[in-house]
């Protein structure tokens, strides 16, 4: 009796045993925990995109040019020799060389933007039509339609019109000595005669972009 009792205690150890290894050997091994990812190349990418973000905005801001090179040049075409642009001759000048008075306060400087800002508003549609039908004249080489003739003629005038309107407004802003000094700049700017011509188109700076410089 003895002998079985030892016998059946040695099994169960034997047992006990074996169930210890298997569970050992199967249990499954604990992951260690997984890395945290560098925060340096998200940070990067989050940098790049801003800037990029930031340089579009930039972009979007900046003004469209309406008046092309072809626009000014059209109007002297067959009368002179020689190129570069031509004195304006409505007696209005630069409204680039306004903006660069060394003589205009902060004060000016605003309200003459904001006048510019709405000038720019309408300039810009009247010069894309008359860029369209210049184009179209241009391709068909016809120039003796003589709807889009007086189309054009029209569009001159209004600009031409826009043009002394936003002068004026301008002039009321100005002291007489910085009126004076813009009479002393080269005719390039202002223009050599002081009659008005109905004809008188608007120069790229007076339309585009350079305002906001």
């Amino acid at each position: 009796m003895p002998d079985v009792l030892k016998k059946m205690l040695e099994l169960h150890v034997v047992s006990l045993l074996v169930v210890a290894i298997v569970f050992s050997f199967g249990s499954p091994s604990t992951a260690a925990p997984a890395a945290k990812q560098p925060a340096t190349k998200q940070t990067v990418t989050k940098q790049t995109v801003t800037k990029q973000t930031a340089a579009k905005d930039e972009s979007d801001q900046s003004e469209d040019e309406p008046a092309s090179e072809h626009l000014r040049k059209g109007r002297h075409r067959g009368r002179h020799k020689g190129g570069g642009a031509h004195p304006r001759r409505d007696g209005i000048p630069s409204f680039r060389s306004v903006k660069q008075l060394d003589s205009l306060t902060a004060v000016q400087s605003a309200k003459i933007n904001r006048i510019l800002k709405e000038f720019r508003g309408v300039m810009a549609p009247l010069a894309g039509k008359y860029r369209a039908y210049r184009k179209a004249e241009e391709e068909s080489g016809v120039e003796t339609d003589a709807g889009r003739a007086m189309n054009m003629k029209d569009i001159r005038e209004q600009m031409h019109i826009l043009r002394s309107q936003t002068w004026v407004k301008i002039q009321k802003i100005l002291t007489p000595s910085q009126k004076a000094e813009l009479q002393k700049q080269p005719h390039g700017d202002r223009g050599p005669h002081l009659h008005h011509n109905p004809n008188a188109l608007p120069s790229q700076h007076d339309s585009g972009r350079s305002f906001s410089r």
